[in-house]
């Protein structure tokens, strides 16, 4: 399955990564790797935070909103074993633009965007080496949140621009610091996810609105942000998971239309848990998470591996997860 799925995401998403390829030059050179982000890249932040509360683990993987790592620790873990810095602020629930999640009924305060990067510049600003790096996949839980507090299509659009535009701030927030090249994610299209074509198949359309809103402005700005002399790359999942989605025998997978796991309703086995794309409505299972870190390793590690890519991330284990949480 592993290989065949990174040569699927990779005809997906080497073209917008062109661009990034070619200003950045050599691409194996990078000093050191900043993660910011939501579920889609939480190694356990949330849940260290909670007591080990949030999320329910098992069925979660140690906190993980998946059933196993996140793509973003076969990465840190690669840079740590080099000695070289990284470090991972992102937290489950987290948006792109301030929220009071107090006032939404949680424990306490998600650290989202803002937050992340002043977490960042208050503990690592200092280590950033030579050609440091930095990610960013933010928008989904801005556009859920509005859809749940005002599910009007122009509200739903308004907030989605408002978050590529948040996305795009932290990238020149973080270039105020000395970071030079950073990779952001796009979302995939969120009305294709189990939440929408099997539990909430009326709210597809506004997801729909939210998605295509989000990866329109967040293009635009990645284009004037490149235009300003960063080197920013896109990875494009929502052309990446739009193929998944269609053809998950084509990756090694037997399901892409149910969810592994409902919370609260049922779960299926862990063998069906490696084989469906999507361990929960939302979240993608471990083993979309390992071939979307082998795609990424090609893009940012940290110097020429002597193992291929897919040896590293299968060999994660042997790091102990040393994928850093927050430092």
């Amino acid at each position: 399955m592993a290989r065949r799925l990174v040569l699927g995401l990779t005809a997906g998403l080497v073209l917008t990564c062109a661009a990034f390829e070619a200003a950045a030059g050599t691409v194996n050179r990078y000093s050191s790797l900043w993660v910011f982000g939501d579920s889609l890249s939480d190694p356990g932040n949330l849940y260290a935070a909670t007591g080990d509360k949030i999320p329910e683990s098992p069925p979660y993987f140690e906190g993980r909103r998946s059933n196993g790592p996140v793509w973003a620790e076969y990465l840190t873990a690669d840079f740590d074993a080099r000695g070289l810095a990284a470090a991972n602020f992102a937290y489950a629930l987290a948006n792109a633009l301030p929220n009071d999640d107090i006032a939404q009924g949680l424990p306490f305060q998600v650290p989202d965007l803002p937050d992340q990067i002043a977490e960042f510049a208050l503990t690592s600003r200092d280590r950033l080496g030579t050609a440091p790096i930095a990610s960013l996949w933010f928008g989904s839980n801005d556009i859920f949140q509005q859809m749940a507090v005002n599910p009007d299509p122009v509200a739903v659009a308004t907030t989605a621009a408002r978050a590529a535009n948040a996305v795009a701030e932290g990238v020149t927030a973080l270039a105020g610091f000395g970071i030079e090249d950073f990779l952001v994610f796009n979302l995939p299209a969120l009305e294709k996810t189990p939440q929408f074509t099997l539990l909430r198949p009326e709210a597809a359309p506004l997801a729909k609105i939210g998605s295509d809103t989000f990866n329109a402005t967040l293009a635009d700005r990645i284009a004037e942000l490149s235009a300003t002399g960063l080197r920013v790359g896109t990875l494009d999942m929502h052309a990446a998971f739009d193929d998944l989605i269609a053809h998950p025998r084509k990756y090694g997978l037997t399901n892409a239309t149910d969810p592994c796991l409902i919370p609260g309703v049922s779960i299926c086995t862990p063998e069906q848990a490696k084989e469906w794309a999507f361990f929960d409505p939302v979240h993608p299972n471990a083993a979309v998470h390992s071939e979307i870190a082998g795609l990424v390793g090609t893009k940012i590690a940290p110097v020429p591996s002597p193992l291929p890519v897919l040896l590293l991330v299968g060999g994660i284990a042997s790091l102990g997860f040393a994928a850093r949480r927050r430092t």
